[in-house]
């Protein structure tokens, strides 16, 4: 059996990939033996604990796409944990929620010209694992130049993984997003 079945593959590549396919199958079986008590590889054991984090998730989308549509720099900070990483598309990782504060200040600053029209998080996968959560998805922002013009529209992908603080509930704790053409 060959973990590489893409016949088009280079050889270095196929052999990452192989190599890495094999890794992932010799360490799933020991996996779920890294969990805490009560999980499984897929969130907890219990179906309404579930639930109540993944309202509690979108709660969060909600609370994200309000702020990015107020332009509100402390209500969007307000969602990254203290140690914070973003990894935006071709620039140097922002580490830690200071740093992610000054660099949204920034960009706020280089907003201020437009009015943000619409702002949307449209995620296709939300997979809880314990008090850790990862979601993938689409974002799409219109926004009008205040001083006239043709509606602008920013739109692309992003990843992100997500923490369960006991005191502060879901937070970002990873992201990184591209642009789409």
């Amino acid at each position: 059996m060959s973990c590489d079945s893409s016949p088009t593959s280079g050889i270095f590549e196929g052999s990452i990939r192989m190599v890495g396919m094999c890794l992932l199958l010799l360490l799933f079986p020991i996996l779920p033996s890294c969990l805490a008590p009560g999980t499984s590889p897929s969130g907890p054991s219990d179906p309404d604990q579930a639930k109540v984090d993944f309202q509690e998730i979108l709660a969060l989308h909600e609370k994200d796409m309000k702020a990015a549509k107020e332009g509100s720099v402390e209500d969007l900070a307000s969602l990254w944990t203290d140690d914070g990483v973003a990894l935006p598309a071709g620039e140097q990782p922002i580490v830690g929620i200071d740093a992610i504060r000054s660099s949204m200040m920034e960009s706020h600053g280089q907003l201020e010209e437009l009015e943000v029209v619409s702002y949307d998080l449209m995620f296709e996968e939300v997979t809880i694992v314990q008090d850790h959560a990862y979601e993938w998805g689409a974002f799409r922002g219109t926004y009008r130049p205040r001083d006239g013009g043709d509606l602008i529209e920013a739109r692309g992908y992003l990843l992100r993984i997500l923490r369960k603080d006991p005191d502060k509930g879901w937070r970002v704790a990873r992201s990184m997003w591209t642009s789409a053409k």
